[in-house]
């Protein structure tokens, strides 16, 4: 027989004791696995959030390489044009500058 130590003038059989170890130590464990599971939980949504994060960045990225890509296909034609008006005010020129027969 154990004396129990919450009320000292009660004693405990000791299969009941044994029986109370066994449920604090079980209760301990599952508040351990909780504990576990919350941290778990803090770090998936963390995680979650810098996957979102990072799918942003990838939108940003997508629509500077599409405002990229016009910029540069604009400047592209603005030089083509360029070469060819270039061309033809060669040949305005030239015929402006030939001697009168």
């Amino acid at each position: 027989m154990i004396e129990d130590s919450k009320t000292p003038e009660r004693v405990m059989n000791i299969d009941d004791y044994r029986k109370v170890l066994s449920t604090e130590q079980q209760n301990t464990i599952v508040q351990a696995g909780l504990m576990m599971l919350e941290k778990q939980d803090m770090m998936l949504e963390k995680q979650e959030q810098t996957i979102e994060e990072v799918r942003g960045v990838r939108e940003e990225i997508k629509d500077l390489r599409t405002d990229m890509g016009n910029y540069l296909d604009k400047r592209f034609e603005r030089l083509e044009e360029g070469r060819e008006n270039k061309g033809k005010d060669r040949n305005v020129i030239l015929l402006l500058n030939m001697p009168y027969p």
